[in-house]
């Protein structure tokens, strides 16, 4: 019985795997943080200020840096302090706002295509 149960166990432990490795190699190269913003998706700081109001700012620069010195009204979403920072920002979220996410020029440095990022 205690034998069986273990079998059991790994024949769905191995055909969960089958997928999960097939679903890895076929996207390894389609993680979206791993791939340049596309052009469309690029706005210019004059574009998205005449949103207005229907716009939502994220820095997503360190908090130092946040501290020092942001643009009115955004709202700080880094990657150190995701979990306790997503809650104000899903707060002010919904469907009809552009969302526009900015960050440092030291970021921006490793990516050639976002000179024009925001």
């Amino acid at each position: 019985m205690k034998v069986s149960a273990v079998r059991q166990a790994l024949l769905l432990i191995a055909l969960a795997l089958v997928p999960a490795i097939g679903e890895a190699i076929y996207f390894r190269n389609k993680v979206s943080w791993q791939s340049p913003i596309p052009a469309s998706e690029l706005v210019t700081v004059e574009q998205a200020q005449s949103w207005g109001g229907n716009v939502i700012w994220v820095d997503a620069r360190p908090d130092s840096e946040f501290e020092r010195d942001h643009i009115p009204g955004a709202i700080s979403l880094n990657e150190d302090r995701w979990n306790e920072l997503l809650p104000q920002f899903l707060g002010q979220w919904s469907p009809e706002k552009r969302v526009v996410v900015y960050c440092s020029a030291t970021l921006h440095a490793q990516r050639p295509t976002s000179n024009t990022a925001i």
